[in-house]
């Protein structure tokens, strides 16, 4: 008897890809796959001209429709000049 086909879920991490058996992944997950220090934010990539958006902790990612982009990034620090300033 033959095995079923072993489905697997694509995505991609600051370039580097990922094949899973999941359809779907939490925020930290993804962290603990790619090795994403906790201090960076992780960010998906958006399509066409849709902007990135920030991922929160207890977000899912749904690969079932195709590969996801996601990227990580230091954390930003806007307006932190002017707060320590005052």
């Amino acid at each position: 008897m033959s095995k079923p086909p072993t489905v697997s879920y694509l995505l991609y991490v600051n370039g580097e890809r990922f094949e899973v058996p999941l359809p779907q992944l939490t925020v930290n997950q993804i962290r603990a796959l790619a090795s994403i220090a906790p201090q960076f934010e992780l960010m998906i990539e958006g399509v066409g001209s849709k902007p990135d958006l920030q991922l929160g902790l207890n977000d899912q990612i749904d690969l079932s429709h195709g590969a996801v982009v996601l990227f990580a990034r230091p954390p930003t620090m806007f307006g932190m000049a002017r707060s320590m300033s005052e």
